[in-house]
């Protein structure tokens, strides 16, 4: 969210909770700028994002697109 804000000049942003006993999932989704996936800089905010997801374990999925925002999921398996 603080990348959306930031960087992205996005006017709105969504985030979906989903529960289960078996997975927790999280997915947010934004309407800025976005950015061109093979593109990627060297900077540190997508590539924490993964260290943190891999950490606990869990499945983080970007997709983005320049001009039509971006949306990042993660998914963590419990139990």
């Amino acid at each position: 969210m603080n990348n959306a804000l930031r960087h992205a000049g996005a006017s709105a942003i969504a985030i979906h909770l989903d529960y289960t006993l078996k997975q927790l999932q999280i997915t947010i989704t934004d309407n800025g700028c976005g950015f061109e996936m093979d593109r990627l800089t060297s900077g540190f905010g997508i590539k924490g994002m993964r260290q943190r997801a891999d950490l606990i374990g869990a499945q983080l999925h970007i997709q983005s697109r320049l001009n039509q925002g971006t949306q990042i999921e993660l998914s963590l398996p419990l139990g």
